[in-house]
């Protein structure tokens, strides 16, 4: 009998974690999916099929444990029938369909009673209690969502079943590591399967985490040949915690979108404060000024708005420039003149905390490479995106 290549695609994907309204919803629609999934695989595999997507390891999950299994099953099937073994997984898929609501019919009888009876004056009561001992917190929060590049390539440059499945299993390593990376840094992952990533994270450590993300996606393919190594593509919408849900996540999406650009391999972060217009920025991962990555400058220019060494008027007044260089006749002097300008500004908008010849000092690279009218408008944009990635919360002693 002749072997068989089967290939099963779970979804929509996208269109089930978007119709959320809360972030409940999000996490339990992500893992409902990731547990599909996961059932299906192994119904394909107990029924003679070989995996290649997804890896194996990544079907014996702990109590506990939310699985991370991608919404697409590749497996040779070396004998038997191809439509049985499809036909035994897509019941398994409905039937752990099935269980799940059969539970929510239950849970939520049950639910009606407790809250009938819970004495929502006491609950007011404890949160009120630990405002007063922590501070409020921050309103705001950074929405992470990142995407491989160019995947579709590094899977097609693979020739063989063995390399899939090393490659698979390196995408399953970094799913497993995205999970504790986000949460050491005290967010939480809604999804991480294969190249693909959305979380909630607190402003002040979210650029760490996406460095640390970026970096372990990097490293995670030390045994595939690929034709290129795979970068990842981040997008970061900040966003107030009273906007709806499926704004968010749209916010994301657009920030992830432009986070790819033309030329993939970059960050984007898209500022969304209620009543102004967004403000965003975007650079490629290789991009440096001064020797500093993107990543680096945000959390610079944030430390320093933060400590309040530099004013938050200070990339308003450089705003007040772009306008006036742009029509700069002598091209031949712009390069000296535009710095000049920026260190002239620095040292007036300087806040109480900082010195200016200090905080010249520390910025004198990065202000000596604004030599064109562009630099200006990117470092503006920089800085006020910085502005928003401060602390988390204000906390009272």
């Amino acid at each position: 009998m002749s072997a068989h290549l089967i290939n099963i695609s779970i979804g929509p994907v996208q269109p089930f974690i978007a119709a959320a309204r809360r972030t409940r919803d999000l996490w339990f629609g992500s893992r409902l999916l990731s547990e599909i999934c996961m059932e299906t695989a192994r119904s394909v595999k107990d029924s003679g099929g070989e995996l290649i997507f997804p890896q194996e390891d990544s079907l014996n999950v702990s109590d506990g444990v939310d699985p991370n299994v991608a919404n697409v099953i590749l497996a040779e099937l070396p004998d038997g029938d191809p439509a049985k073994v499809v036909s035994q997984a897509r019941e398994k898929a409905l039937s752990v369909l099935r269980g799940y609501g059969d539970q929510v019919l239950g849970f939520r009888v049950a639910q009606v009673q407790e809250e009938t009876g819970r004495d929502l004056n006491a609950v007011k009561m404890a949160l009120n209690g630990l405002v007063k001992r922590i501070g409020e917190p921050n309103p705001y929060l950074a929405v992470l969502k990142a995407d491989g590049d160019k995947m579709g390539a590094a899977i097609s440059s693979i020739k063989t079943p063995e390399g899939h499945r090393t490659f698979s299993s390196e995408l399953a390593s970094f799913a497993t590591k995205a999970h504790g990376i986000v949460s050491d840094h005290g967010g939480k992952c809604i999804y991480a399967g294969g190249d693909d990533v959305l979380a909630f994270l607190p402003l002040n450590s979210c650029l760490e985490c996406v460095r640390e993300l970026v970096d372990a996606f990097k490293g995670s393919f030390v045994k595939s040949v690929v034709s290129d190594t795979p970068t990842l593509s981040v997008g970061i919408a900040v966003g107030h915690f009273l906007e709806p849900l499926e704004d968010l996540l749209k916010f994301a999406d657009e920030a992830e979108a432009k986070a790819k650009g033309t030329d993939r391999n970059g960050l984007a972060v898209v500022v969304r404060s209620r009543g102004n217009a967004p403000i965003g920025f975007r650079k490629r991962w290789d991009s440096t000024v001064a020797d500093l990555t993107v990543d680096k400058r945000l959390r610079l220019w944030a430390r320093l708005f933060d400590e309040e060494v530099i004013s938050s008027r200070f990339p308003y007044e450089l705003r007040s420039m772009e306008g006036f260089y742009g029509n700069w006749k002598d091209q031949s002097s712009i390069k000296e003149a535009i710095p000049a300008d920026v260190f002239r500004v620095l040292g007036k908008k300087r806040s109480v905390g900082g010195d200016s010849k200090e905080v010249a000092d520390e910025l004198k690279a990065i202000v000596e490479a604004i030599t064109s009218v562009e630099n200006l408008k990117e470092l503006v944009s920089e800085l006020l995106v910085a502005r928003h990635l401060g602390p988390v919360m204000e906390v009272k002693s």
